[in-house]
């Protein structure tokens, strides 16, 4: 059998990520193949393709580069773990890739063409660094997932405009009717726009219930948005107008140099300053704000059972839910694994429904207990398609009955146990990176 050379790719250069491919791709050299783990910007993966030869390109969340050719020719497979709205239709792929989704194409938000390269589905995997072996329980609940910042409650570089952060804003906004309207594209306008838009997605989502959608929540926020960004529109364009008037050896003196050459700066910018903005507010909203307000509404659930709660992950610190129970984050499988079998119950929660992720899996390899909600239907990629509720893991019917059943597990030790158990053997058997590297070389038609 030919030994082939994989490019594996991470979505980001994190250590979650690249320790992921490197256990798929240690379990790919046990079957006599090489690997390369890359960094994940294209500058960097693509030109290894033609100096090492690459013949598969395994990439997280990415397509084949529009913008890069190759001479030599290599396979791709791109696997989606999650999709943004302005990603989702950009899968550029041959005939003879293979399109890898964490759930199905439909679940992650993927809107494709007529296709003829494979799509299946395809989950991630443990190992043996997943194995722990119980000491002493330290903690009633922990979760360990880390969450993006929430957006700031004042301006940063994400919501700038042409004007928000000048001291002209303040200067002109009595000028122009449509400021007494907070109509402006700055400071007061964008903390209202973001008021609006989180209540809305409240409104639409259901959460802890597996069920996110993030196109019928663009359609929601854009029914409801595009007419508050039109007068910003508007308003901005107005200002701008009046504010070219003002001689600019005036303006200078009195707002300083630095000042107006900021402002000058967002003046001469792109036409579409309004409209990049609003589409990164809706990949924000429809995609990254139900994470957060879903493990909001978990975390504040469970600690009416107990505050007995340990959190581990990258900015957990920074959410007011969660900061008051944060212990740091973990960066080994195998401190990971010790939380995980020394916690009482070990929470879980995706918005997608997308049980089948490196968390619950690796909670179940360490004989850790794994609460989770279910989700609405049988789906691709959901643990109910993959494990049985009540022997591998205990469900829960979203906040209807979260604090009953916790408490419940929380008072049963025994039970916890056997699940925990049965959970660790049957993982294993399945689900190990082994198996996948075995599914990925049968799919590429290489085994």
């Amino acid at each position: 059998m030919k030994s082939n050379k994989f490019l594996l790719v991470p979505s980001v250069d994190n250590p979650y990520d690249i320790r992921m491919l490197r256990s798929l791709g240690e379990e790919l050299k046990g079957f006599g193949h090489e690997y390369i783990v890359a960094r994940s910007s294209e500058h960097a993966y693509v030109p290894l393709i033609d100096e090492v030869k690459i013949d598969v390109v395994l990439a997280v969340n990415k397509s084949r580069p529009r913008d890069y050719k190759t001479k030599h020719h290599a396979r791709y497979v791109s696997w989606y773990q999650d999709v943004f709205l302005d990603t989702s239709g950009e899968v550029n792929l041959h005939d003879d890739d293979i399109l890898y989704t964490l759930g199905t194409p439909k679940q992650l938000g993927l809107r494709l063409e007529t296709q003829k390269y494979m799509t299946k589905p395809f989950y991630t995997g443990i190992n043996e660094t997943n194995r722990a072996s119980k000491s002493s329980e330290v903690c009633d609940f922990s979760l360990c997932a880390g969450l993006p910042l929430d957006l700031p409650s004042q301006p940063s570089r994400f919501c700038q405009s042409r004007i928000s952060h000048s001291v002209l804003f303040v200067l002109f906004q009595k000028l122009i009717l449509a400021a007494k309207k907070r109509n402006f594209f700055g400071l007061n306008y964008n903390q209202e726009i973001i008021k609006r838009m989180k209540a809305l997605t409240e409104q639409v989502y259901r959460p802890l219930e597996g069920s996110l959608d993030i196109h019928e929540i663009e359609k929601a926020l854009r029914a409801e948005i595009v007419p508050f960004f039109n007068n910003a529109r508007i308003a901005d364009d107005i200002l701008w107008f009046m504010i070219r008037l003002v001689p600019k050896r005036c303006l200078k003196a009195v707002v300083g140099e630095e000042s107006l050459e900021k402002l000058y700066g967002y003046g001469s910018g792109s036409p579409n300053n309004f409209d990049a903005y609003f589409l990164g507010l809706l990949n924000w909203m429809s995609q990254t704000y139900p994470r957060i307000y879903e493990r909001r509404l978990l975390i504040e659930a469970v600690a009416k059972v107990s505050d007995n709660i340990h959190i581990y992950g990258n900015c957990m610190d920074r959410h007011d839910f969660s900061s008051r129970y944060y212990k740091g984050t973990l960066h080994s499988e195998e401190s990971l694994a010790n939380v995980y079998a020394n916690s009482r119950v070990n929470l879980g929660n995706n918005t997608h429904g997308l049980g089948l992720h490196s968390r619950n899996l690796a909670v179940m390899a360490a004989g850790g207990f794994l609460l989770h909600h279910r989700s609405r239907e049988k789906i691709h990629g959901s643990l109910e398609s993959a494990f049985e509720e009540g022997v591998h893991y205990i469900g829960y019917n979203g906040l209807d009955n979260l604090k009953d059943v916790a408490k419940a597990y929380l008072d049963d030790s025994k039970c916890r146990h056997q699940i925990g158990t049965e959970a660790q053997k049957y993982v294993f058997q399945k689900h190990s990176w082994k198996h996948r590297a075995g599914e990925l070389l049968e799919d590429l038609c290489l085994n």
